[in-house]
């Protein structure tokens, strides 16, 4: 928060509510709210978490902007430029119109997205762009990367593609030492996403033989603070890819699901991640179509 202040000098106060864990934050949010009703902006990275909708229920704000909150964020850029992202949930499968108009009535749908605009890393469509986005070089932070050396290590980033993405949520670990096996003879270092489970975890040190380290802090100040990096960091696919390659110079590879173990309804996302990790040149190893 200091730093924020340091870098934003004109704002007298900033307030940071973590969403993950909530528990805890509302006795602060009364007392936030208690002393003021307006403020100045607003960044928001979860469209649907319930202390955002709060938020907007009980402030207001001069501008609200959307951060990236990984490429769940981008998935939804579309529905809030149409706004319809109020109709379906949060795991993207539509919402009955009786649900729908009871949090109307509640106050607590998604509509204040409808006034916001996107600071984010990515590129969506042209009119989007025009409208609603503002580029997100990440400036700042590459200001303060300085050249590394690199350690003998692989980072597999994880990912909660095994809630989010899978149609069956078992096949992860299948999948998981397909891609390991990738890269024989190599020191491989998992990286889960902040999601997962300590049981999932173990599970991964008893059938897969991996290392997985939780980070202190989100990758990018990982490697920010750290004195070396790895040499290349692989995984399913995350918005910490994206992110990584814009800062470093780290080798990137990507393993690409076969669709036929992705839920329907976010076969499109996937493949739009896909797409845009060819744009940038990101090599994709096809993973084997096996048999369940």
């Amino acid at each position: 928060m200091a730093n924020i202040l340091d870098m934003y000098p004109h704002w007298s106060e900033v307030h940071f509510f973590p969403l993950y864990p909530a528990s805890g934050q509302w006795k602060i949010l009364r007392n936030i709210f208690g002393r003021y009703k307006k403020f100045s902006h607003l960044f928001v990275g979860d469209t649907t978490h319930l202390i955002n909708l709060y938020i907007n229920k009980i402030g207001k704000f001069s501008e609200i902007f959307f951060i990236d909150d990984g490429n769940s964020t981008l998935s939804r850029a579309d529905k809030i430029f149409e706004k319809s992202l109020h109709l379906e949930r949060k795991n993207h499968t539509p919402r009955p119109y009786w649900l729908t108009i009871f949090l109307l009535k509640l106050g607590l749908l998604q509509n204040f997205a409808y006034n916001s605009k996107f600071f984010s890393i990515y590129k969506p469509n042209q009119e989007i762009q025009n409208k609603i986005f503002i580029k997100n070089n990440l400036t700042y932070t590459k200001s303060k990367i300085k050249s590394k050396s690199q350690s003998n290590d692989i980072w597999f980033i994880g990912s909660n593609l095994k809630n989010e993405i899978l149609e069956n949520p078992d096949d992860y670990i299948k999948l998981l030492n397909e891609a390991v096996q990738q890269r024989p003879h190599e020191n491989i270092i998992y990286i889960p996403h902040r999601k997962e489970s300590d049981t999932q975890l173990n599970e991964f040190r008893e059938k897969l033989n991996i290392k997985i380290v939780r980070l202190r802090n989100i990758i990018e100040i990982e490697l920010l603070e750290s004195n070396e990096v790895p040499k290349e960091i692989i995984s399913f696919g995350s918005s910490a890819i994206d992110t990584i390659g814009i800062l470093t110079d780290i080798k990137i590879t990507i393993f690409r699901i076969p669709t036929k173990y992705d839920k329907n309804h976010r076969k499109s996302a996937l493949e739009r991640m896909y797409r845009d990790a060819q744009s940038k040149e990101i090599p994709i190893i096809n993973l084997r179509s096996q048999e369940k």
